[in-house]
């Protein structure tokens, strides 16, 4: 029988190492063909391309065995599964080459489930497509299914680079997941920025978190976290035009590290400080000289606005929750205090009896 090659079948096949390659060259020179060639009735090789590549540069006799299977997906799903035991593989090449498995079992649930006379058609399309098909194919490679999900997402979303470390077994697959997903989270979140529109009218309330610029950018080579959300340098705040009624209270967000340009940019807009109000958080968290536990909001006003005053002090108590999320604790207090009309600008949430500029998906980190 004339053996073939399939050029599908082997293309499915990550390519041996040229060293792998030649081990196993020296291997069947020295000891000749320690396992047969796999064909099918045709003579298309299924299982031992690399073998057979040898045999012909060695001009070896090619010792071969038939195998027949029920359909052509079958035979397809050996080809990629007795590979996969047989190669030595990272776990993301291993996904790679199990791809194609994920559609194979897919169509092989479809003719099962075909079979059965209790089904609807309905039925065989939600069920033939469900997670059961991906855990088939997570437990033949020896990963979680979650993993498998996150490799998958990533063939399609991570930068080449990082994908051949990937390959390599040099970056772990999940690291590189989160770490992709953040970044093209932001991406999506300053493409989306350009198209939100400032609300109408003007406003008795506004409360203002801007994205403050830590110069926390992705960096491949070295630093590799940023905040979730588009940051705004302290010139970008400071242009922002604030739709304030003639009298408005204005509460501006910021930290620490901003808290000298804070009151920079309330004097661009016009702004008289009155007082700050300092957010004690319920855990710590990061800081370079001390660990912050702590958020102010700068109030400050235009004209001459009413408050309804008892006995709100300049500490406010609340759990630490998203990234730059704030406590409704503060929100409680706003609408206790202040009257008329609210914005919440760059809101990090919708909020009944509030008009919001920014994203729910802000919050997201």
């Amino acid at each position: 029988m004339e053996l073939k090659i399939n050029p599908e079948y082997e293309q499915l096949l990550p390519k041996l190492p040229k060293e792998e390659y030649e081990a196993l060259k020296l291997s069947i020179q020295k000891e000749g063909l320690h396992f047969p060639i796999i064909v099918n009735k045709n003579g298309v090789i299924l299982d031992g391309h690399h073998r057979y590549k040898i045999c012909q540069e060695l001009e070896l006799a090619i010792r071969f065995e038939i195998k027949e299977f029920a359909n052509s997906l079958l035979e397809k799903k050996f080809v990629i599964e007795s590979n996969l035991l047989r190669r030595q593989l990272t776990t993301f090449q291993r996904i790679k080459m199990a791809k194609p498995l994920i559609e194979i079992e897919r169509e092989l649930a479809k003719e099962r489930q075909g079979k059965r006379t209790d089904l609807t058609e309905s039925n065989i399309n939600q069920n033939s497509d469900g997670g059961q098909v991906l855990d088939i194919v997570s437990s033949r490679i020896g990963t979680s299914r979650e993993t498998l999900n996150e490799a998958l997402w990533l063939m399609d979303n991570a930068p080449k680079e990082d994908l051949e470390k990937l390959d390599s077994g040099e970056r772990a697959i999940s690291n590189l997941y989160r770490e992709t997903k953040r970044f093209k989270t932001i991406a999506d979140l300053r493409e989306k920025a350009k198209t939100i529109e400032t609300p109408e009218g003007l406003f008795d309330v506004i409360v203002v978190d801007p994205p403050w610029a830590y110069g926390s950018q992705y960096d491949p080579e070295g630093r590799r976290c940023a905040s979730p959300y588009p940051e705004m340098t302290v010139d970008k705040i400071k242009a922002i035009k604030l739709p304030m009624n003639q009298n408005c209270i204005v509460w501006l967000w910021t930290t620490n590290a901003f808290m000298h340009d804070a009151f920079h940019i309330l004097e661009t807009w016009g702004l008289e400080p009155k007082t700050i109000l300092t957010w004690v958080k319920d855990r710590m968290g990061l800081g370079d000289w001390l660990r912050g536990k702590t958020e102010h909001c700068i109030m400050a006003i235009k004209g001459k606005p009413i408050i309804n005053l008892t006995n709100q002090s300049t500490a406010l108590f609340g759990e630490a929750r998203e990234h730059s999320r704030k406590p409704e604790e503060f929100y409680k207090l706003v609408d206790l205090l202040c009257f008329g009309s609210k914005l919440d600008y760059f809101a990090r949430e919708k909020r009944v009896s509030w008009s919001i500029f920014g994203t729910n998906e802000m919050s997201s980190s």
